[in-house]
């Protein structure tokens, strides 16, 4: 399930560059973590809701495996089914990110698959490796999350939320604390538009404004979202 790491350590601007091939070895024995964007942009390729996503695809945080196999759930005959969203990690590959606590980044190669029909090189470097994989939208996300869910434990928001009284499309029959609202951005934009009496918008980007707004709003005390006041 791991991923072992080279005794290497790059920046930016180091010397990389990596073909892929479409071999899907590092498609195998992977623990791919989502967060609540890669939640929305998956979800959204499947026409489905994030509850439903991650009721059917996830094991917690992690995406699930296909049946008595320990390939990604994803992986079809073909290759990645939704490769189009893929996760931040597999963009990533066959790069690890490290991020340190005062903010700065750093990358290390991940050993590959004995069999990788994958070609290494030094054509280029890691800024553009990353580019050409159009990583920046995830990362952003990624950073505005985590700085919402550092300040949320520094407000001690620790406690389970109980299940909404009103029944919508997106209720689910468990009981839900915070770390569910944050990872199933669906409900809470549903609630905070009707606060809002606008739509649910069709862009991830938008969808993604209006989480962090709805969950920034629930920190500042200024809405709840189960009484939806």
């Amino acid at each position: 399930m791991g991923m072992t790491l080279k005794d290497t350590t790059k920046t930016g601007d180091s010397v990389f560059s990596y073909q892929c091939h479409a071999c899907n070895k590092c498609c195998h024995g992977k623990g791919i973590q989502i967060n609540p964007y890669e939640n929305m942009r998956l979800s959204s390729h499947l026409k489905i809701t994030t509850t439903e996503f991650r009721l059917n695809y996830l094991n917690g945080q992690l995406l699930k495996h296909k049946r008595n196999s320990n390939a990604c759930i994803f992986l079809g005959k073909n290759g990645c089914t939704v490769h189009k969203d893929r996760p931040l990690a597999c963009r990533l590959y066959p790069l690890g990110r490290l991020r340190m606590e005062n903010g700065k980044e750093f990358f290390t190669e991940l050993m590959p698959h004995t069999d990788s029909a994958g070609e290494y090189g030094t054509a280029s470097t890691v800024d553009s490796y990353l580019k050409t994989q159009d990583v920046k939208p995830y990362l952003h996300a990624e950073r505005v999350y985590l700085k919402l869910i550092q300040k949320m434990a520094n407000s001690a928001m620790q406690e389970p939320l109980s299940k909404p009284k009103n029944k919508d499309h997106y209720e689910t029959e468990m009981e839900l604390n915070y770390t569910d609202w944050i990872l199933d951005p669906n409900p809470v934009i549903v609630k905070y538009c009707n606060l809002k009496n606008s739509s649910f918008p069709l862009e991830i980007e938008q969808q993604l404004k209006l989480h962090i707004e709805a969950l920034q709003a629930w920190v500042d005390g200024k809405w709840d979202p189960i009484s939806n006041t």
